[in-house]
């Protein structure tokens, strides 16, 4: 691709999902005045590490996956192309309360993963402002020698009709631990890092009936799904269109304004706008977020296997 005659390279450096290693890759990337955006990171431990070093440095970063709160308005240099925690919480708790109507329901997580914890927390507010009950149980994957059955066990005992269930991106062996013990006894509900291709291979019968928020489905531009899955000879996820979309907006950054600062104030404008592959992008200007709507989504049963399917 070129833009005002110059070609567009892409430079790709893996951190891991590692705060440590994250911080280091963004110290090199903001000296080098060829680097004009960063579409990443992907964890929200690695992107929390890393932002203030692109703050500090003027290099605009676009997270398409981290979900922290504390990334929000984390800095005029930093965004995110997935809509706010607050409006996939509020949709899950609705669904929740309104729809499944779970009465009481407890809550596993990772307390080491940043954006686990916030997720959790202002879900169970949000929950108990809609009426619902939370059951308090021991439940923190992160714990050694973790026991998935004494906290189902807890779970049940304590009255739960529903369970809450999410990890870490690159921890995910103890949530799925969690999915078998509970044998579908308690409907199961998630945060987006469970719209994840192990949750239907490691979880497999035991999903069913799994629901989370999410911010989007490939159903809603089967177009884009078509053609990333001729190009990849795989099925796509939100965290292909979002990484995809946060590279349209950096090119259209880079055509309006080439210099880093100019950048970045196009993007935080309001009337910054972009089509992509999830839809209208439109960034808020006050948080950098992207602005938009959370879709349902729930493993079902189909003759292919379990599978991810939106929600009306």
């Amino acid at each position: 691709m070129r833009i005002a005659g110059r070609k567009l390279m892409v430079i790709v450096v893996n951190d891991d999902n590692q705060p440590q290693i994250s911080k280091e890759v963004a110290s090199k990337l903001v000296k080098n005045p060829d680097i004009i955006a960063v579409v990443g990171h992907n964890a929200s431990d690695a992107s929390l590490a890393a932002a203030p070093i692109y703050e500090k440095g003027g290099l605009v970063m676009i997270s398409p996956t981290s979900l922290a709160n504390n990334l929000s308005g984390a800095g005029n240099y930093i965004f995110r192309l997935v809509a706010s925690n607050g409006k996939i919480r509020e949709k899950l708790a609705n669904y929740i309360v309104n729809t499944a109507k779970v009465q009481k329901i407890a809550f596993c997580y990772d307390s080491q993963a940043p954006d686990n914890v916030s997720f959790k927390d202002e879900l169970m507010a949000n929950v108990a402002k809609k009426g619902g009950q939370i059951v308090p149980i021991v439940c923190d994957l992160s714990v050694p020698n973790f026991k998935a059955d004494q906290a189902l066990n807890q779970a049940i005992s304590g009255g739960a009709n529903g369970l809450f269930v999410v990890a870490h991106v690159d921890r995910l062996d103890p949530v799925f631990e969690v999915i078998r013990s509970n044998r579908q006894r308690l409907p199961l509900f998630s945060s987006p890092t469970l719209y994840n291709i192990r949750t239907l291979e490691d979880g497999g019968k035991n999903a069913q009936g799994l629901t989370l928020a999410a911010p989007w489905h490939p159903s809603l531009n089967q177009t884009f799904a078509n053609l990333m899955q001729e190009q990849w000879c795989g099925p796509v996820s939100w965290r292909t269109a979002t990484s995809f979309d946060a590279t349209r907006v950096i090119i259209a950054g880079l055509r309006e304004n080439p210099q880093r600062q100019g950048r970045q104030s196009l993007l935080r404008s309001a009337n910054f706008h972009q089509t992509g592959a999830t839809g209208k992008i439109s960034l808020d200007p006050n948080t950098g977020d992207r602005i938009g709507q959370p879709v349902l989504i729930q493993v079902r049963s189909t003759p292919s296997g379990e599978q991810f399917v939106p929600l009306p």
